[in-house]
């Protein structure tokens, strides 16, 4: 089974729709259905959605949990499945092409060695959140010590030419 991101507030991640009649996922909140990401319909639903909304003039949109996004799932069509990063330079690109500077702000509290991954060659988010910045920032700030900031610059990937880091001091998942 899936692991439960939180224990104690959920106690599946499969919950049953009486109107749909059938159980949806969620990886997350029960009121938080995960997309079918791998699916080519709602990834077309979710262009757009990107379009409707830079028809308003909007210039980024903060893409949740993104590391979830592409965990595999077993309903992933073949090409999805041997490259999940696929449906993020699919995102990347579509976006792009319709508004040169419009960004996509990543949400990826992962292991450093594979922060980098959810930037690609500068084909995927243009930017991330630097969760593991702001965690060792705290350290350095409880400590006193410079040590756990050096520490985490020197781990901490380089981002492609065209991408960044977001720094933050204050975030509702800090210290996690």
């Amino acid at each position: 089974g899936k692991k439960i991101i939180f224990p104690g507030e959920e106690n599946c991640v499969w919950t049953y729709d009486e109107v749909a009649g059938q159980y949806y996922y969620h990886q997350f909140y029960h009121f938080e259905p995960d997309l079918d990401v791998a699916n080519p319909d709602v990834r077309e639903e979710v262009k757009r959605v990107i379009d409707y909304w830079l028809s308003f003039g909007v210039s980024a949109f903060r893409v949740d949990a993104v590391s979830h996004m592409i965990e595999p799932h077993q309903a992933m069509q073949p090409m999805v499945s041997h490259d999940p990063h696929y449906i993020l330079r699919e995102l990347r690109s579509f976006t792009s092409a319709r508004r040169a500077d419009c960004a996509l702000l990543g949400e990826a509290d992962v292991d450093p060695q594979e922060l980098r991954s959810f930037l690609g060659d500068g084909d995927e988010m243009h930017l991330l959140y630097n969760f593991l910045l702001n965690n060792f920032l705290f350290l350095t700030f409880s400590t006193g010590q410079a040590e756990p900031l050096q520490r985490c610059l020197r781990i901490l990937p380089s981002p492609p030419e065209n991408a960044q880091w977001v720094n933050f001091l204050r975030n509702l998942d800090e210290l996690d």
